[in-house]
């Protein structure tokens, strides 16, 4: 801001520049509020928001410059026209007095130029381009004035002789976020703590590429409202707890009020993080705000969670859709999270977070990890690896604890076990969304992750993963091979059963493994009906561009097959069956390409 006002006083220094200076930003940077904290009560401030006519600016600055009844040129005025009326929008005159006349003969000629004119929301007025400009141009030739104008960045760009004749010097304001941040809290009840999660805030506004300072004003009156319903006491004592559920509340907030999602769409924040890796025909399903929502996620990184239910979605829901603050459901909302996290907080969570309980919360926590590793309790791969590292980031304590010299071989041998006896390392997802697993889960990033050791599992589980996934693809498409020679009704009530969305087979190639000849062989003496439903579930397998996706290693099975069944159609003797399949194979053909 430094900068910039040295700028600004470069200007008003000039002996009549005969040009107006332009400050330019995205909306809501703070154009206005930055300016007026420059300027003060130097500069005469209009806005030509809602102005009409170009008589409407004139008569704005006119107000601007002689709104003090004391005003030697307000009162002559007034004598000289006594139905004149001043009011916080410029004059009042009748129709009767000949408004134009009197317009174009005093006020256009009791414009003063001992301040800097500040000319604001150019973009928001109805009037046209030429005649506001043509104001500027006469206050800036005839009367030596020096002029402002806070414009946004791209409006104007089919004006562009407009500004060059105007415009001299253009300088661009960012978002001054520290600044802003103190001064906007002033006013709350909640400064002091609104004071503690500034520099929280102010990273969220970072990380999600905001920079409008009318966002941040919002939200901190959302967040003193918020903050008015926590006792004091109890956030110091939680305030860990209640910063990063405060900072996912703000991202969301801004989320909503960047215009990228509607508020009642907050409910699928808790899933949507898959769409990212979700593939084409699945990203069509669900919709636009889950493609948002995963872009968020992409945003803000691992460190934060948002699909806590710190506020839940009713109360969320009320806060940013409709603005109502219900202090006895905001402490509701508050409460139960609080009682559910004390009872449901997993053990891994709490080595991640030792720094929050005593030594027996720690070290019940141990306790509890090696009884899930020796039981050997079945366990999803997400809370394994969270499992191991938690393990690697207290190893010495760990070790200390349970009185283990090879640590290594203790986790391996449960490793073994879940590979051997479970469907822990099977891939259930699209292969992009899978990987993703080995980066983060359940919105934590794993605390090991720099460690060399953890490293080398995670490579070692990647290759299980990989292993398992084939093992298990190729024992799947035989099982759909004799299904389809043997039984077709079983084989239709298995792919109506599996194959729908998100199921273990919905990414995975499986058909590879089939048999093209054996299944075109039975394909061509099918009814029309059971041609309908293998039309069917073909075209909810590939319709979607899914042959180029996770499915591109069936791509080449598909195209022998279509090959495979045209060939043995053409000994078809029944003349209706075998216009039927040459169809079935055309539009076979057309879903893939």
């Amino acid at each position: 801001m430094e900068n910039l006002k040295k700028s600004i006083d470069t200007y008003i220094a000039e002996d009549n520049p005969c040009y107006a200076l332009q400050i330019t930003g995205e909306w809501g940077v703070g154009k206005t509020f930055t300016i007026k904290n420059i300027l003060k009560d130097d500069m005469y401030y209009i806005s030509v928001f809602g102005l009409e006519k170009i008589e409407d600016v004139y008569s704005s600055i006119f107000y601007t410059m002689h709104k003090n009844k004391t005003n030697k040129a307000a009162r002559n005025i007034s004598n000289l026209v006594k139905d004149v009326k001043f009011s916080f929008q410029g004059l009042n005159i009748p129709l009767g007095l000949g408004a134009d006349f009197l317009i174009k003969s005093i006020i256009k000629d009791r414009i003063k130029n001992d301040k800097v004119i500040v000319i604001d929301d150019i973009e928001r007025s109805s009037i046209g381009s030429n005649e506001i400009f043509g104001f500027i141009s006469n206050c800036l030739e005839n009367h030596k004035c020096k002029i402002i104008l806070l414009m946004n960045e791209n409006i104007m760009d089919q004006n562009n002789h407009l500004l060059e004749k105007t415009i001299g010097r253009k300088l661009t304001i960012t978002a001054n976020f520290e600044d802003a941040y103190d001064e906007f809290i002033k006013p709350h009840i909640s400064k002091k703590t609104l004071k503690i999660l500034k520099l929280d805030i102010i990273d969220i506004f970072k990380r999600m590429n905001c920079q409008s300072l009318r966002i941040l004003k919002r939200l901190l009156f959302e967040l003193d409202m918020i903050l008015k319903c926590i006792d004091d006491k109890k956030f110091i004592k939680l305030q860990d707890e209640f910063k990063s559920n405060l900072t996912v509340f703000s991202a969301l907030s801004i989320f909503i009020k960047q215009g990228r999602i509607e508020a009642k769409y907050l409910i699928e924040r808790k899933h949507s993080l898959s769409y990212y890796f979700l593939s084409e025909k699945e990203r069509n399903e669900e919709g636009k705000h889950a493609e948002e929502f995963a872009k968020l996620y992409k945003e803000l990184g691992d460190d934060i969670n948002l699909t806590s239910d710190f506020l839940n979605d009713d109360t969320l829901i009320s806060i940013l859709a409709n603005g109502f603050f219900t202090p006895l459901e905001i402490n509701k909302s508050i409460h139960e999270y609080l009682g559910n996290k004390k009872e449901d907080i997993t053990p891994w969570l709490v080595i991640y977070k030792y720094y929050q309980y005593d030594d027996q919360k720690i070290n019940d926590a141990i306790l509890q990890t090696d009884s899930i590793i020796s039981n050997k309790s079945n366990c999803e791969l997400g809370n394994l690896l969270h499992l191991i590292s938690a393990i690697y980031y207290v190893k010495e304590l760990y070790c200390e604890v349970l009185k283990i010299d090879d640590l290594n071989k203790y986790i391996f041998k449960y490793i073994d076990y879940l590979y051997k006896n479970t469907d822990c390392f099977l891939n259930n997802g699209s292969n992009v969304w899978f990987n993703h697993i080995y980066d983060n889960s359940h919105g934590f990033a794993y605390a090991s992750s720099e460690n060399g050791e953890f490293k080398n599992i995670i490579e070692i589980i990647k290759e299980k993963v990989d292993s398992y996934s084939i093992e298990k693809t190729q024992d799947i498409g035989y099982k759909l091979n004799q299904l389809f020679i043997e039984d077709t009704e079983s084989f239709f009530t298995f792919i109506n059963k599996y194959f729908k969305k998100n199921t273990i087979y919905t990414n995975r190639p499986i058909l590879k493994n089939i048999n093209q000849d054996r299944f075109a062989h039975k394909a061509i003496t099918l009814s029309y009906f059971d041609y309908h439903r293998l039309y069917d579930f073909f075209y909810n397998r590939y319709s979607q561009g899914q042959l180029y996706n996770d499915l591109k290693d069936e791509k080449l099975w598909v195209e022998k097959l279509i090959l495979h069944i045209k060939e043995k159609n053409k000994e078809n003797k029944n003349t209706l069956s075998k216009l039927r399949v040459d169809n079935f194979a055309s539009r076979l053909m057309h879903i893939i390409r």
